[in-house]
């Protein structure tokens, strides 16, 4: 149960106080009759509030799925349960595939650096010049199963980490994030590159890409499902993969989703794996709540709010949309799935009323 409760309810609270935040809840919000419709706005203070307590409120009901009637049992306040273990696993595991995704992207870079330098070297030799030509720099490989050389201090994580927000382009930009300037402040804001399909940000459609990398999925990937299904994986993350060509594999184990019983990709589980990517990314020697100024409870919050607390009906159908995405590229040809695309087979009744309404 210790190691389910991070993965799908909540990484950085204990029973306690999530069922303290429950407690909360139901007795200020949970009775709709007794709002009053006159009363004025609530500030940003008691949104803030009112918020915090729903996530407890969510974590309890997702409890349910951990440990069946949680609710209604009387040893449901559970002292210090620790959930250490899963997230030091989990951190080991994804700092290994992300120093996996992390060496393939300097490999393309040297091989681009070495196609380059031996074009330059040819039309030398055929210009019989005798200018000297720039030595070849080649990028050091990372260490995959440490974060040692990771975070600000190198261009290719620094990037990554860096928010959409701020230019990555200027290169004065770049040296005042590595100095934490506080004026680019890096910290400062959950939409780091890392996050967003192709790495690409978007400053008037901020959501466009967010929570869509090959990274992400990748991390997701290694922690819920069996590592080697982060196995060649395409960069391309709108590419389904085949339920008929799965990989033969001689592993009986069953996969982390089956056993803390996720059929389908949660907003909680995508902050789980988020806060793991961000982490991985940085030289931080263990795991923290905050690391470099950063955050990662409020970066967990975030996420979760993301889809938990759309604030308006477009953003909710976006939430939706991107969970069914999600579920898409995790669960297809999975026993986890309820099909191949990870939904439901329409009843006859539907697929009868579906027919009758397409001929009318």
């Amino acid at each position: 149960m210790g190691r389910a409760i991070p993965r799908r309810v909540t990484v950085f609270d204990d029973l306690n106080n999530i069922q303290v935040q429950w407690d909360a809840y139901r007795a200020k919000y949970e009775d709709d009759s007794s709002l009053d419709e006159l009363a004025p706005e609530p500030s940003e203070e008691e949104q803030a509030e009112k918020r915090e307590l729903e996530r407890g409120h969510t974590a309890v009901e997702e409890m349910e799925h951990v440990v069946k009637d949680f609710v209604k049992k009387e040893e449901k306040r559970v002292d210090g349960l620790c959930f250490l273990s899963a997230k030091t696993h989990d951190t080991q595991s994804a700092t290994r595939i992300v120093g996996k995704e992390l060496n393939r992207r300097v490999r393309k870079i040297n091989e681009q650096r070495m196609k380059e330098f031996e074009e330059a070297t040819a039309r030398q030799v055929q210009a019989r010049l005798d200018t000297p030509l720039t030595p070849l720099a080649l990028l050091p490989e990372f260490d995959e199963g440490s974060r040692g050389g990771r975070g600000l201090q190198n261009d290719i994580t620094r990037g990554l980490l860096c928010p959409g927000e701020i230019d990555w382009n200027n290169n004065d930009i770049r040296a005042a994030v590595q100095r934490m300037d506080p004026d680019y402040d890096f910290a400062s804001s959950a939409h780091s590159r890392c996050f967003y399909k192709d790495e690409k940000f978007n400053p008037d459609k901020p959501d466009e890409g967010y929570l869509q990398s090959h990274l992400l999925l990748q991390v997701y990937r290694t922690i819920y499902m069996l590592p080697s299904s982060a196995n060649e994986q395409s960069e391309d993350v709108e590419n389904l993969p085949s339920a008929k060509k799965k990989q033969a594999s001689n592993s009986h184990r069953a996969h982390v989703a089956n056993i803390i019983h996720l059929s389908e990709v949660t907003g909680r589980s995508i902050a789980y794996a988020a806060v793991h990517l961000h982490l991985a990314l940085t030289d931080a020697s263990r795991w923290v709540h905050s690391y470099d100024g950063y955050n990662y409870q409020d970066l967990w919050n975030f996420v979760v709010d993301f889809f938990e607390d759309p604030i308006d009906d477009e953003a909710a159908k976006q939430a939706k949309d991107l969970l069914k995405w999600w579920t898409d590229r995790i669960f297809t040809g999975t026993g986890s799935a309820s099909n191949s695309r990870g939904t439901k087979m329409m009843s006859r009744h539907q697929a009868v009323a579906k027919t009758l309404q397409s001929q009318s």
